[in-house]
């Protein structure tokens, strides 16, 4: 897994392999756009019970998204804390012999 720092940049993952972002508390504004490929990017909370971001979120706050190709994307995350752990985002090519190539801004 690769965690990302930046707030814009473009990505490249090769096979099943996952980006983890870690964005600020509160309303965090991602715009996607799908060079090549699909991916899926889940709302993770963490969990005490494994010591992991494995948890959906709780609320109406929605757990996984679907993306594919076809323009910029908006998508808006409500990022909170569990258990004194901050909310993560995780990006993940759902194709093992496919690259999914992506340009990412985080506001």
């Amino acid at each position: 897994m690769i965690t990302i720092t930046d707030n814009k940049g473009l990505m490249k993952i090769k096979g099943q392999h996952s980006v983890c972002i870690e964005p600020k508390q509160g309303i965090c504004r991602m715009h996607i756009r799908i060079l090549s490929g699909e991916l899926r990017i889940n709302h993770c909370c963490y969990s005490p019970d494994g010591g992991t971001w494995l948890e959906s979120p709780g609320g109406k706050r929605q757990a996984h998204h679907d993306v594919s190709s076809g323009g910029v994307r908006e998508l808006i995350f409500d990022i909170r804390e569990s258990f004194g752990r901050k909310d993560k985002l995780m990006i993940v090519n759902p194709h093992f012999l496919k690259i999914c190539e992506f340009e990412y801004e985080i506001m």
